[in-house]
Parts: structure tokens; C-alpha cells; sequence
């Protein structure tokens, strides 16, 4: 997710697990998983995100939500790739968490999907007809590969990789090198949204 605040640009990107039932929570939806990683940015600064990541094993999702609504500020378009899921995913949130929905309601009007943008203005053969970020990103940024990441290079990985980590059984060292390798992937998948933003915008 790619926020556009007056200059500047802010990213998030955060995964979502199924949530743990309890009160005000559906076991069936999903919720912010810890590694919620969320960034506010310009792009030629996008290494010098701040991000939120909480493998303590408790919903994340309140401080997630705050985190969320303060990277992305009150202005400028947002930017995310698959826009159904991500809007999804904050109308539930908003649902929740009453004194920040109408700031969650405001992030989802300034939504522009990139996925849309490049199914409609983007392809090359590496893609194998997939327009999912893991095919398009080696397309347009070869110096770029998921396949690169140590511990984590996919949503599936790091949802494991997460679950280890709450885990009571692990090892404190170990819970520190996942927390590594999650941020790393959110950071991949944060830099792909600007490359992105760049392609599109013919900046460098």
C-alpha cells in the first residue's frame, strides 16, 4: 500500500491471518497478523520506513490500526496492489474499532488499485499470463527476486514463520531471526510498490 501524503509517499504492507475468536472478533475473517509492517515514505526514501511488527501472540490489530491511520496521514491517494483485499481488510477493522473508522473509511476512498493499472497497461512473457506481485516485480526490477529473501519469500512462508515465532516453545534467538526475515519480506514487498510507482510515473 502506497500512501500519497502531499509530497511525500507512505507504504504499508502487513499480511492477515485468521482470527483468533473472542469478543468483537470473527473466527472466520481474517485479522492484521503481527508482522503488519507499515511505512509512510517519499519513494526516493523508502528504506527509511517506520514499520510495526508485534510477535508477543496478542491481537495486534488496535495498535496496527493506530500505526496504520498515522503512516498514511489525511491526504493523497493510496496506492495498493490487489484493492478488494486491502479495503476489505480496513472496512473490517473500521467495523471494530469505532473512534478510528471514519480515519479508516477516509484511507479507503483515497485507494488506487496498481494491480488494475498494470493488468491493463503492463506485461511481459516472464509473467507466465500470473499478474500476481511475485511474477510482475522480476518483470519489471530483474535486480529484484523474492527467491533472494533468507527464512521468508512468500505470504504462506511468512505466515508459518510468524506462528513459529509466537510459539512459547521458541527460542528467543530464533523468535529475533524470524523477526528479520518478516521484516525483510515486508520490506521487498514495500520497495516492489514504489518500483511500481516509478514505472508508472517514468521516476527514478
Amino acid at each position: 500500500m502506497i500512501c500519497c501524503a502531499t509530497p511525500t509517499s507512505s507504504i504499508s504492507r502487513r499480511f492477515s491471518l485468521p482470527s483468533p475468536s473472542g469478543k468483537g472478533r470473527d473466527p472466520i475473517n481474517n485479522y492484521p497478523s503481527s508482522p503488519a509492517c507499515t511505512a509512510c515514505l517519499a519513494p526516493e526514501n523508502w528504506n527509511r520506513n517506520p514499520s510495526f511488527i508485534d510477535l508477543s501472540g496478542k491481537d495486534p490489530s488496535k495498535a496496527f490500526v493506530e500505526a496504520l491511520v498515522s503512516a498514511c496521514g489525511d491526504r493523497g491517494p493510496v496506492f495498493v496492489y490487489n484493492a478488494s483485499f486491502e479495503t476489505a481488510r480496513i472496512k473490517g477493522l473500521a467495523k471494530r474499532f469505532s473512534k478510528l473508522k471514519r480515519f479508516l473509511l477516509a484511507i479507503n476512498e483515497r485507494v488506487v488499485d496498481l494491480l488494475k493499472i498494470v493488468e491493463q497497461h503492463y506485461y511481459h512473457p516472464s509473467q507466465q499470463g500470473s499478474w500476481s506481485i511475485k511474477k510482475v516485480l522480476p518483470a519489471i526490477a530483474p535486480d529484484l527476486s523474492y527467491e533472494a529473501l533468507e527464512g521468508v519469500q512468500d505470504g504462506r512462508m511468512a505466515m508459518n514463520a510468524f506462528l513459529e515465532a509466537i510459539s512459547p516453545d521458541t527460542a528467543q534467538g530464533r523468535k529475533t531471526q524470524i523477526e528479520q526475515q518478516l521484516l525483510e519480506y515486508c520490506s521487498l514487498d514495500t520497495y516492489a510498490m514504489v518500483r511500481l510507482w516509478q514505472l508508472f510515473t517514468a521516476t527514478q
